[in-house]
């Protein structure tokens, strides 16, 4: 989220709110754009001390570089360019002062909603792009779709002793470690960041947030996102790449139906992590056996992922750690109970839920 000020004048309004964000929401960038000297900043937040010039070409790049989800702006820097950028960017504007004055709750309310709720940027480009006959035919060469929850089974060649990995702590715990020479048919993981530490790095399976885990892990390998706008967004940024890799889309296999009344509204705003969708889909696939291990639901003492002291030990803003605990816990409950499935799993925040 950008804060886009002309001095700390600007920023005392919303000082407080910023700051109760980033407390609440450590995984959000939250960055001052000022346009005088430096000043002091509540814990989590950076600043830029040279505003980009308000030319079209010049914001443009500024936004595409910084990604925002929402742009707080005050009236002395406002500026027709920045707006009119801003919504070709799908960016909701909130003016510091004007919009909602001391009503502190809604324009916090306001400012999470625009950032949970933010559009995908070009959606209908990407979808217009990929309907061209020879652009469809090259991506689907580049990656083989997977229409339906047998066909998966039938790639994955019917596994019946599952890994699904997160990346958590535990997913290179001892006892992981040990698993290395087993016999599973199937590994699942999630995302690339396991690629450079040297275990389990050749899974059969990948859930992916965009196109880097594709583009970075070697065929062969089937990868899994959540809806057909994460899809169409791989798809376009994999065209160049060779066969042997399939794309799957969690949506359209129906597998995320039986979850969403975990409570009143499913997960509501929210979308589920990965790790969430790999549990589900590896149930789905009704397997003798599934071992768990790295769902340590941001709670282990270790931080967040293993090596990594730096990343903060919490969900991203566009999760809830209250809906993945319901959802962790009945899928738990739900799988310990089938006499199907041997369950098996790895480290103290899964064993809690047991």
């Amino acid at each position: 989220m950008i804060i886009w000020v002309q001095g700390e004048e600007d920023l005392a309004p919303v000082r407080g709110l910023v700051a109760e964000l980033a407390r609440e929401h450590p995984r959000v960038n939250f960055l001052v754009v000022s346009e005088s000297g430096a000043f002091a900043l509540p814990d989590g937040v950076r600043q830029v001390l040279r505003a980009p010039i308000a030319f079209r070409f010049v914001l443009a790049l500024f936004f595409s570089r910084t990604r925002p989800q929402a742009i707080l702006i005050a009236a002395s820097v406002r500026h027709r360019a920045i707006e009119k950028t801003a919504r070709r960017h799908d960016i909701r504007v909130h003016l510091i002062d004007d919009e909602y004055g001391d009503d502190a709750a809604q324009f916090k309310a306001d400012v999470k909603a625009s950032i949970l709720n933010t559009k995908r940027k070009h959606a209908g480009m990407r979808r217009s792009m990929l309907s061209v006959p020879g652009i469809r035919r090259l991506s689907e060469r580049s990656l083989v779709p997977v229409a339906d929850l047998d066909s998966l089974a039938s790639a994955l060649r019917f596994p019946q002793r599952i890994l699904c990995l997160g990346n958590g702590p535990s997913s290179e715990s001892e006892e992981v470690k040990a698993l290395v020479d087993s016999d599973f048919d199937a590994v699942f993981r999630v995302n690339h960041r396991w690629l450079e530490r040297g275990l389990f790095t050749r899974p059969h399976m990948v859930f992916a947030a965009g196109s880097k885990p594709v583009r970075r892990i070697a065929p062969p390998c089937i990868f899994c996102v959540q809806d057909a706008q994460r899809a169409e967004k791989v798809r376009r940024a994999c065209l160049h790449l060779s066969a042997g890799r399939s794309l799957v889309v969690a949506e359209e296999l129906g597998i995320l139906d039986d979850w969403t009344q975990l409570e009143a509204d499913g997960f509501g705003s929210f979308a589920p992590t990965n790790g969430t969708v790999m549990l589900i889909l590896a149930r789905a696939l009704k397997p003798r056996h599934i071992t768990v291990a790295g769902v340590d639901l941001f709670s282990d003492a270790q931080g967040a992922y293993p090596g990594d002291p730096s990343t903060a030990n919490a969900y991203g803003i566009f999760h809830s750690r209250n809906k993945e605990l319901a959802f962790t816990r009945c899928w738990v409950q739900a799988v310990s109970v089938d006499d199907s499935i041997d369950l098996r799993l790895v480290g103290d925040a899964l064993q809690a839920l047991w």
